[in-house]
């Protein structure tokens, strides 16, 4: 996993028409569940590799793309398909919930 801006998110994201699934992790230093997270998508990287792609974006210092995007709470996770968002999910959420999300939009 790697952190990224809001430039990189716009160039390399936004931008790729492939079939790649990005795991986009909205988060904070100071965000304790946001730390808590970061190790399930890890995981979960590691889980699909070559399928999917995760990445951690720091509100704090990208406000603009937080702005646009209307991230309300952290930690908040978008995914995105062909530069297209194709699920948000927010909040702490187990391991054991990650899989069938990611499956199911893989298949799709």
């Amino acid at each position: 996993m790697k952190i990224i801006d809001q430039e990189v998110f716009a160039n390399e994201i936004i931008q790729d028409t492939t079939d790649m699934l990005y795991v986009v992790d909205f988060f904070a230093e100071w965000c304790g569940p946001c730390k808590m997270l970061s190790p399930i998508l890890d995981q979960m990287q590691t889980q699909y590799e070559g399928k999917i792609t995760v990445v951690k974006i720091d509100i704090d210092s990208n406000q603009d793309l937080a702005e646009e995007l209307q991230i309300m709470s952290i930690p908040t996770v978008m995914l995105y398909r062909g530069g297209q968002r194709v699920e948000t999910i927010n909040g702490l959420k187990p391991q054991e919930f990650w899989a069938p999300v990611i499956d199911r939009l893989l298949a799709a």
